[in-house]
Order: C-alpha cells, then sequence, then structure tokens
C-alpha cells in the first residue's frame, strides 16, 4: 500500500480524486461534530500543496439509493471550506450522475454517494464515471473499508490508488496492537451488537490476557463457552449498565495493563442514570499508562461526552471496519490499493 506522499511528483498539478469519511452527525442543517472532516484536513492540503485540483467524494448515513435533502453533505462543504479557508462548492445530486456539473474550484464536494444506488452496488459503470473525473485516487475512508462499494474498491481498479494521510495512520496503529502488542494485552467490549463483538472474543482469547464484556453483549455471552481469560460483567437490574462492583473490577484489570483495546460501551450511558459503568470504565482507560485504542461510534462517543479522550493513543474512526482489521488482519479497501 502507497501512501498519499508517493504520489509525487508523478502527479503534480494533476486532479485528485480524495475518498473521506464525511459521515458526521448533521442536526438542523449544521455539523454537530467536525472531527471526521478535520482528520481529512491534512491529505486535503498536501495534495494542494502539489497544486492538485482535488474531487472530495464521501457518504453520509443510509439513504437507501435515492436523494434526502436531510443528508446532504452541503453543512459538510461549509465546514470543509472554513477549515481550508477558501471556497468549497457542493456538487448537487442529480439522479443522471453522468449528466453531474462540476465546478472549477481548486476542491469540489460531490453530494452524498449513496444517493445513487450504483454506489453500494460496486456498479462498475458508476465506478468508471468516478474515476474519470481525476488522473489518481486516494482513499481516506478508512471507516468504510470493510465495504465493497464503487467508491472503495471500483475506483482503485482503473486508477493508480493510495492511500491517505489518515487511512495510513489507522493501519499502522491497528497493525501495533494486533501483530505485536506489548503485553499484558487488555480487550474491553460493550455494546449490543454480539454477531460483530463474538468474532474479537473468538480472535483475541488466545492472544489477550484480559477480555472484559460489558453491556447487552455480556448477557448474550453468558451460556457459550468462553476461554478462562474473558470475564463478563455483571447487569445491573435493569439490563442498562454493569454494577459499580463490576466497573471497579474491570478498572482495576485495565490498570494493570500495557495495551488496551476498547470498542462498545458498558451501558447505556446516553442516559444519566446508566452512565456510571461506561464512566468508571473510560477513566481507567484514559488514566493508564499503557498503549490505548478506542474505536466505534458510540465509544467515542462516551469518551467526547466524558471529557476523557486528552490521554488516549489512537481513536480509530471506524468501528466496524476496526473490528473487521483487528479480525481479519485485511480489509477490502486496503487491499484494492496494493
Amino acid at each position: 500500500m502507497k501512501s498519499v506522499d508517493q504520489a509525487f511528483p508523478t502527479y503534480e498539478q494533476k486532479v485528485a480524486i480524495l475518498r473521506t469519511n464525511f459521515d458526521v452527525p448533521i442536526e438542523n442543517g449544521q455539523v454537530e461534530d467536525t472531527t471526521r472532516i478535520e482528520d481529512a484536513i491534512a491529505t486535503i492540503k498536501l495534495l494542494r500543496q502539489h497544486n492538485c485540483r482535488v474531487i472530495l467524494i464521501a457518504h453520509a448515513g443510509r439513504p437507501e439509493g435515492s436523494f434526502n435533502q436531510d443528508l446532504s453533505l452541503q453543512p459538510v462543504a461549509t465546514i470543509v471550506s472554513q477549515l481550508l479557508g477558501e471556497n468549497v462548492p457542493l456538487v448537487s445530486y442529480c439522479k443522471d450522475y453522468t449528466q453531474l456539473s462540476l465546478p472549477n474550484d481548486n476542491v469540489v464536494l460531490i453530494d452524498n454517494l449513496r444517493f445513487w444506488p450504483e454506489e453500494e452496488t460496486n456498479d462498475p459503470q458508476f465506478a468508471k464515471y468516478l474515476s474519470s473525473l481525476g488522473d489518481f485516487y486516494v482513499n481516506e475512508a478508512f471507516a468504510v473499508c470493510h465495504r465493497d462499494h464503487a467508491s472503495i474498491v471500483g475506483i482503485p481498479k482503473l486508477l493508480p490508488s493510495y492511500a491517505g494521510l489518515s487511512l495510513q495512520k489507522e493501519i499502522t496503529a491497528l497493525e501495533k496492537v494486533r501483530i505485536n502488542p506489548e503485553k499484558p494485552l487488555v480487550v474491553v467490549l460493550g455494546g449490543a451488537k454480539l454477531e460483530t463483538k463474538l468474532p474479537l472474543v473468538d480472535a483475541f482469547s488466545p492472544i489477550a490476557d484480559h477480555i472484559l464484556v460489558g453491556g447487552k453483549i455480556a448477557i448474550e455471552l453468558q451460556n457459550k463457552p468462553l476461554s478462562a481469560n474473558v470475564v463478563l460483567g455483571e447487569l445491573t437490574e435493569d439490563k442498562r449498565d454493569i454494577t459499580k462492583n463490576s466497573a471497579e473490577k474491570f478498572a482495576e484489570i485495565i490498570k494493570t495493563a500495557k495495551t488496551v483495546i476498547m470498542n462498545g460501551t458498558m451501558g447505556v450511558f446516553e442516559e444519566p442514570e446508566h452512565e456510571m459503568g461506561t464512566k468508571i470504565v473510560a477513566e481507567s482507560v484514559n488514566q493508564t499508562a499503557a498503549y490505548t485504542m478506542i474505536g466505534g461510534g458510540d465509544t467515542e462517543t462516551a469518551f467526547t461526552q466524558f471529557n476523557l479522550e486528552s490521554n488516549l493513543d489512537h481513536i480509530s474512526t471506524g468501528g466496524g471496519a476496526m473490528l473487521t482489521f483487528l479480525i481479519d488482519g485485511e480489509l477490502t479497501g486496503v487491499n484494492a490499493l496494493q
């Protein structure tokens, strides 16, 4: 996998197609969290430093292959313009994508790729059209690198392709904890989707010193055969959080770690009466001297809510992609760049 900085001088003054991760929370036409947009700015600036024109492509939400004004990327274009200090126009949706009208600005953003059903079906003609917009391709969308979508795996078949700076950072961090983690290794899992977390339990049971499990998945794992290093949290009577005793037990184990991976929360932390378990565990992850990595939308939101992001070593921009890479050691979108 080549990094974007290896694209030069070959692609100086050329047109770059940059697949970004702009799936951000938008309420009443305002972006509520700009973190994912900020993650792409360094790569955009690098491309502009080499006098490249940049065509930004991205998705937001699940519009199911049809236009939805609430999922338009217009608010994102506004934020990108502010961060770059130059106008970044939005290329409005047109049902016939071949009729899209691109302005001549240095940086432009095409509206939500998922408005077109061809994106998620990885339609080769859609990929061919997108690839026709530039001279080379850069992937800066780690969060969807486990998806077989046209903008992730289709375009790299047609253009010279590179990894963006943020994507490169993600893979380096994940390889660090997957291939040669400093021990003791503690994996903290939570949330409600057992089907996504159980493979990680299986994959890390031979490697991790402790796997700490909270949230709804702790209930679902009670009747499954587990290795001795898997510790299931005890849930409160209403099953919406782990008990204080379990949270404190988890925190003591985390203190012994040299590497900590956390994906998922311990309960319904959005409700003040059920935030305690997640907060106690998050505080211990933030305070430990170990190498710490967290991932997943809810996990990141919880750490932000409790103002506990400052001491973390790596915050992954994609929960599903993070899990897939930790389990399989590869991602379809990354393989496409090889």
